[in-house]
């Protein structure tokens, strides 16, 4: 993400919880689950706060856990940010709130219904942050990306990557669901244009590539960038679901089979911002750079944050603040 943003000629600090070799701006602000001291020095300058770091893609993580860095870190990150005299904060949510798998297409007005903890932690995170910078003087905005797509990208697509590079027969030919992703580059996009315009002050916005795409052609299409066959078979989804209730895979399996799609329409009539047209690109992107990290060759990407970011042990991205 910081790599985006310094392309589009913002200045960022990183925020890390722990110090890393790097030529950019850090502050190290250690462990989300407790009260931050000391940011407001290196937030000086600075008039934008955007929070990407969290617990994701943790299985068997407990609730408690999450609500812990998701909820009361994202909190903690908004009282330095509000105690820094911060004009905007940015907060990375993920379009999880709403559910896992659902046949409408979401927007912003639909209702909040969380599947998981995980996705109960972040919306909890919403109202923590809300409740943390009412009435202050730095403005809020609320992204929520569905899952995203670019190096590094964890979850199911990973899973993916590694099936299809071992030549692995995938069960998925017949399913006929559509999903939305979000590629990460204008994911940024978006997440600037929520630092800067002031239109996007206490708001929320769905990110998404601007055409869903059904998991047969996800496969195909990181088939293409691994160099690889797209081994798809056919067997019924209802099957697909029995076996992911058996083997304890549920949810994993209703985000292989379910339709998921998102409607980004506020985000492009209110700040203009441009989705991707589709996401066929993103993921051939996605997997070579996937097959040129296994084989040591550097890419110059930068990790993809996750929908609803992790920094906090489990995914890769970070929180950070633009001057």
């Amino acid at each position: 993400m910081a790599r985006h943003l310094r392309a589009a000629g913002i200045a960022v600090v990183e925020g890390r919880r722990a110090a890393v070799v790097t030529d950019a701006d850090i502050v190290t602000y250690g462990d989300l689950r407790a009260p931050l001291a000391g940011w407001e020095a290196g937030l000086a300058g600075c008039d934008g706060f955007v929070h990407a770091a969290g617990l994701a893609h943790r299985r068997g993580a407990a609730v408690a856990e999450a609500m812990a860095v998701n909820r009361d870190g994202a909190a903690h990150l908004a009282r330095a940010a509000r105690l820094a005299g911060i004009a905007r904060f940015v907060l990375i949510s993920s379009a999880g709130v709403h559910g896992r798998a659902l046949a409408a297409p979401l927007t912003e007005t639909s209702p909040i219904a969380p599947a998981d903890g995980y996705a109960a932690s972040k919306a909890a995170g919403e109202t923590a942050v809300l409740a943390e910078l009412s009435g202050s003087a730095t403005a809020l905005a609320v992204v929520r990306p569905t899952a995203v797509i670019g190096p590094g990208c964890p979850g199911n697509l990973d899973l993916l990557m590694r099936a299809i590079h071992a030549g692995v027969p995938l069960p998925l030919g017949a399913i006929r669901n559509r999903r939305s992703f979000v590629t990460i580059g204008p994911l940024c996009a978006l997440i600037a244009l929520c630092l800067g315009e002031a239109a996007a002050a206490g708001e929320v916005f769905l990110g998404a590539d601007a055409t869903p795409i059904a998991t047969p052609d996800v496969v195909r299409a990181l088939a293409e960038g691994l160099g690889r066959p797209a081994r798809l078979v056919s067997l019924f989804p209802r099957i697909l679901a029995a076996a992911g209730r058996a083997l304890g895979r549920e949810a994993m399996m209703q985000s292989l089979i379910g339709d998921f799609v998102v409607d980004a329409a506020r985000a492009r009539t209110h700040l203009g911002w441009a989705p991707a047209a589709d996401s066929v690109q993103g993921l051939r992107t996605t997997a070579g750079a996937w097959a040129d990290q296994r084989s040591g060759r550097k890419t110059g990407a930068g990790p993809a944050a996750s929908a609803g970011t992790g920094g906090g042990g489990a995914a890769a991205s970070s929180t950070g603040a633009a001057r």
